[in-house]
């Protein structure tokens, strides 16, 4: 199976027959795709579609790739509803030349699909339709082609999931997505092993979405993880750390406070501390808006402890807006937090003197 962007080179050789202004606009594209300047090669990409129309035609197979390059390179600098725009406009063609149910058309719906995710859903309801019509169908499609080609099943599985993994929103119902993952999830470890880390993005991937409403299946799952990256890897893996991250908050959810602090300690034990900087809460409580002062709005700045199981002690405040009842509830929340520890000359110490401010917002209720 052809890697993702792989139309990049594949005009080469017809490239060689064509024009000197065409050929070195192509290669200077070619130089900056390759040097990661994506600006420029996506300027000059647009600049090669339209002198290729003009050498070998607007329907021409040549210029259909040109114009995939250009969707490619636009995705690349970020000009996702410009890449938009050219691959729906190579969607009809593409089904044409290759067929509906082909490899060329699985790539460019994933790309199609990749666009859409990264462009926000909210501009409306005809995106969000069409990025659940897309799922649905790149779903459909990779299930066809795995029945023609089983040997490419999990590359084919794993497309599609890499995409949504990255997701805000996802196309399909929760359950359909869960589903789909597991099967990529099993695909992928009969085929690359455990290691793999299409393997290890899927698995992670699966741990999010069974954390909604699945929360058992969610720590079994990152639980796995962790053992799996603990006992084959010998440097830190970031699916590591995030999935240590995980367990915290859901062992918190689950008032397993004991086993969040487990991976407190391993958070910390992988990670150096730095004074300079503040400390990221690996779980959070929000404070609840004081009942009695619903028409203030308020701040509290607050100064604690990191204990050397990652709890925080030792809160005082030092500065408030807006009465007691924020500090109270500032206090509260404050006090259920979780933090990776300080270590030092690998034994956790308590890091003294860490500062929060949390502000309370009248019109959305909020607290930052």
């Amino acid at each position: 199976m052809k890697p993702l962007l792989s139309l990049y080179l594949v005009l080469f050789s017809a490239f060689a027959l064509a024009s000197n202004d065409f050929s070195s606009v192509y290669q200077r594209f070619q130089a900056a795709h390759t040097n990661g300047d994506h600006a420029t090669a996506s300027e000059l990409a647009k600049q090669a579609y339209q002198l290729g129309i003009e050498k070998f035609g607007a329907d021409s197979e040549n210029a259909l790739n040109l114009l995939y390059n250009l969707g490619n390179a636009r995705l690349l600098n970020n000009q996702y509803e410009q890449a938009l725009e050219s691959y729906d406009a190579l969607l009809t063609p593409f089904i044409t030349l290759h067929g509906e149910q082909s490899q060329e058309v699985y790539e460019l719906r994933l790309q199609r699909l990749k666009s859409m995710s990264k462009i926000s859903i909210s501009k409306g309801k005809p995106l969000e339709r069409a990025y659940r019509n897309e799922g649905q169908t790149l779903f459909r499609l990779a299930e066809v082609l795995s029945e023609k080609e089983p040997e490419q099943a999990p590359e084919l599985y794993f497309g599609v999931i890499n995409i949504l993994s990255s997701s805000i929103k996802l196309p399909l119902k929760r359950n359909r997505v869960i589903a789909y993952a597991e099967t990529t999830e099993s695909l992928l470890l009969d085929k690359f092993g455990e290691s793999d880390n299409r393997t290890l993005k899927t698995q992670f991937y699966l741990g999010q979405l069974y954390s909604g409403k699945k929360a058992r299946l969610a720590i079994d799952k990152f639980e796995s993880l962790v053992g799996t990256l603990r006992g084959s890897l010998d440097y830190t893996h970031p699916y590591e750390l995030a999935a240590h991250a995980q367990l915290v908050s859901l062992y918190e959810m689950e008032e397993q406070s004991e086993k969040a602090t487990e991976h407190c300690m391993a958070i910390g034990r992988m990670t150096p501390w730095d004074d300079d900087i503040k400390p990221v809460p690996l779980y959070r409580v929000h404070p609840q808006y004081p009942k009695n002062t619903r028409m203030r709005e308020g701040m509290v700045k607050m100064a604690f402890d990191i204990s050397p199981t990652g709890f925080v002690e030792n809160i005082q405040v030092l500065d408030s807006e807006g009465g007691k009842g924020f500090e109270d509830e500032s206090i509260a929340a404050l006090s259920e937090w979780r933090y990776a520890p300080k270590f030092e000359d690998g034994q956790a110490v308590t890091a003294k003197g860490q500062t929060v401010q949390l502000d309370f917002v009248l019109e959305r209720r909020s607290v930052y």
